[in-house]
């Protein structure tokens, strides 16, 4: 079997290709709104399991 040789200079040549031709993202903008209707999601979901661990709480005793 022949040996591989190393061809790294072709390597080099196209990861240098590559890069010009990789498509540039914009940055992500951050939208606040979302933020806030997580918080707001967030905050319901937990005050509705607290409340009901303490409804069975009352339940028991």
């Amino acid at each position: 079997m022949p040996e591989k040789k190393k061809l790294s200079f072709l390597d080099e040549a196209i990861e240098e290709r590559l890069e010009k031709n990789r498509q540039k993202l914009p940055p992500k903008k951050k939208s606040g709104a979302r933020n806030v209707t997580y918080v707001l999601l967030g905050s319901i979901i937990v005050i509705s399991v607290i409340m009901g661990l303490l409804n069975t709480v009352y339940r028991l005793f």
